[in-house]
């Protein structure tokens, strides 16, 4: 009995053709796939300069004529360059912000030891768990107590704190080496001097990931600025886009100032088909509910006291 030997030149040629068979198989996957995705973008893109009026009846992908006039119109309709410098504003105060109280906050965390850390660690991460849906109804009326409306502390103040941010310096605090913090200790460093100059230049990474969370998080908001921020001139980009959008389209409700937005704003209207509206729930009005309750709880306490 003999055992026939394959060259190694067919061995690898063999080996070769079935890298090919599996590019190919991956090619015919992926390309339509890409495609699908794309799609969309391309559409937006098109339909971005094609002539007024003539977008979309009948559906058609390529323009016969193209419009680069449109960009220019649409940059003309409403100050973009003050809402997106509001947007950055707020989002670079932000960014600092959590970077200062997220670094002492997980400082503590992770180096002194004092009575209930862990519980009290504990509960800075179930708060992770509460939806912003649960806390925007009583976040927005102590801003309306404060008298915040339309500025930049109402963007700014509520979102400063965050605890993933603390949780993520934490846990890098806890990774950094204790001998040089030790010894930083040893010789006199307070625990501000061993945060700001051994414990942040050791997680600069950790801080940079941090930090553009929360860039990418504030300057996608739209639902806090809507509420908050609504008038006044301190449009975030997302809701000065609306608002424009709006009032290009003769939206009723375009002009309606934060904590008082009409039964059917801009947010209806620009999200929802026209044929829909007269079948669409009111946008709700949170000053009107927040008198409705303040109405009832002056009732209940009137009712209390006569009982008593």
């Amino acid at each position: 009995t003999g055992v026939a030997l394959i060259p190694a030149k067919k061995i690898g040629y063999l080996a070769a053709h079935k890298r090919l068979r599996l590019t190919l198989l991956l090619a015919v996957v992926l390309v339509p796939a890409a495609l699908c995705i794309l799609v969309p973008y391309l559409w937006m893109f098109t339909t971005s300069l094609k002539p007024k009026g003539l977008t979309s009846l009948p559906p058609y992908l390529y323009p016969t004529h193209f419009e680069f006039v449109n960009y220019l119109i649409a940059w003309k309709a409403a100050p973009f360059l003050r809402y997106y410098a509001n947007t950055a504003l707020v989002a670079v105060a932000v960014v600092l912000l959590r970077l200062v109280l997220a670094g002492m906050a997980a400082y503590a965390f992770a180096f002194l030891r004092f009575k209930g850390r862990d519980l009290l660690f504990l509960l800075f991460l179930g708060t992770m768990m509460i939806p912003f849906q649960a806390t925007v109804i009583p976040a927005y009326l102590i801003v309306r107590d404060l008298g915040w409306f339309n500025s930049f502390q109402a963007l700014i103040v509520p979102r400063m704190v965050d605890a993933f941010s603390i949780f993520l310096m934490r846990q890098a605090f806890i990774g950094t080496p204790r001998d040089s913090l030790k010894a930083a200790r040893l010789d006199g460093a307070s625990h501000g001097n061993v945060l700001w100059r051994f414990a942040l230049p050791l997680s600069r990474a950790t801080a940079v990931t941090m930090g553009l969370f929360s860039f990418l998080f504030v300057w996608n908001d739209f639902l806090w600025p809507l509420l908050v921020a609504g008038g006044g001139g301190i449009y975030a980009g997302a809701t000065g886009a609306l608002r424009a959008l709006a009032e290009a389209s003769g939206l009723p409700g375009a002009e309606a100032p934060a904590g008082g937005w009409r039964r059917r704003g801009p947010l209806m209207h620009a999200a929802l088909p026209a044929r829909c509206q007269s079948r669409c729930p009111p946008v709700p009005d949170f000053r009107q509910l927040s008198h409705r309750a303040e109405h009832d709880h002056s009732y209940r306490r009137a009712r209390l006291k006569i009982r008593t």
